[in-house]
């Protein structure tokens, strides 16, 4: 007996039915005002290219993609919001953002542990790195 398809390879998250269903699951969702308990929304938000989100922050900067993809004193900060918002936004692994930004697993985390630091004291920061992610999110 031959199998035909995988039994959950349209699962979204943990919701399974048809592509109506699930669309009327997420719609209802995101209509909730207090998401906080709600885990499985991380799994079905949209996720962004990391591609995408490098170019977007590059442009906000002014500096070439490819110095932030780099290692280069003069785009230390800008750099570490770039590794930030390809994780936050892209869902991807440490591993996948490290691979396109050239380091470890452990360096992408504490990248990501150093700028959530710098937000909890710099309102400056956690609004510029929110308006960089409405321009990644339009």
């Amino acid at each position: 007996m031959a199998i035909c398809c995988m039994p959950l390879e349209k699962a979204v998250g943990s919701i399974l039915g048809d592509e109506t269903f699930r669309e009327r699951v997420i719609g209802y969702l995101k209509g909730i005002p207090d998401k906080t308990e709600i885990l499985e929304l991380k799994k079905i938000g949209t996720k962004h290219e990391i591609e995408d989100i490098v170019k977007v922050a590059s442009e906000y900067y002014g500096v070439r993609e490819n110095e932030l993809l780099k290692r280069k004193g003069a785009t230390k900060r800008q750099r570490k919001i770039a590794i930030y918002l390809c994780k936050t936004l892209s869902g991807k692994k440490n591993v996948e953002v490290g691979r396109v930004f050239g380091i470890t697993i452990q360096a992408v985390t504490n990248a990501i542990r150093d700028i959530e630091k710098m937000m909890g004291k710099d309102r400056k920061l956690s609004k510029e790195i929110a308006l960089i992610k409405k321009t990644v999110e339009k």
